[in-house]
C-alpha cells in the first residue's frame, strides 16, 4: 500500500499550522524541530519555505480523508457517524504500527478501534485536533 508520508505541526512563531515533511535538526545537543513544505530548490540543492514546529504538536497524514475530503493526522478528533446517526468522537493516535482510535465521548468503541476498522464502518468527519481543543477531551484521562 502505498500512501502519502506527510507531517503536520503547529508553527513555533505564530501558532498556525503547517504540513510538509519533517526534519529533526540539534543544535548545542538540543533537539530542534522542523517542518518543511515540500519546498526543495533542486538548482540550488537547499531547502525553502520551512519553519519551526512544536514538538508535541508534530502528526503524521494517516492515510485516510474524512467524508469532507478533508486529511486525517494523528491527534485529530473526528466523528464517527453511521445513518446518519453520531456514534462516537475519538481521538487519533499511533501506536504498534497502526492509528488507533480513543473514545472520547458516544456508544462504546470496542476497545480502541483501529482507524482503518471505523473508516470501514462509519464516516468520519474530522472536528478538531487535541492540541487547539482540549475542552473536547474533558473526562478523557488518557490524554
Amino acid at each position: 500500500m502505498n500512501r502519502e508520508i506527510l507531517f503536520r505541526g503547529k508553527r513555533v512563531d505564530n501558532g498556525e499550522w503547517i504540513e510538509g515533511n519533517y526534519l529533526a535538526i540539534y543544535t548545542s545537543g538540543l533537539p530542534f524541530s522542523l517542518i518543511m513544505a515540500k519546498n526543495y530548490d533542486e538548482e540550488e540543492k537547499r531547502i525553502t519555505n520551512h519553519a519551526a514546529v512544536i514538538p508535541s504538536t508534530l502528526g503524521q497524514y494517516t492515510g485516510l480523508t474524512d467524508k469532507n475530503g478533508k486529511k486525517i493526522f494523528e491527534g485529530d478528533i473526528i466523528r464517527a457517524i453511521h445513518k446518519g446517526e453520531e456514534l462516537n468522537t475519538s481521538y487519533i493516535y499511533f501506536e504498534s504500527g497502526t492509528y488507533w482510535c480513543q473514545l472520547i465521548t458516544g456508544c462504546y468503541i470496542d476497545c480502541c478501534e483501529t482507524l482503518s476498522e471505523q473508516e470501514c464502518e462509519c464516516g468520519l468527519e474530522v472536528i478538531g485536533n487535541i492540541h487547539d481543543n482540549l475542552e473536547q477531551l474533558k473526562g478523557e484521562e488518557n490524554v
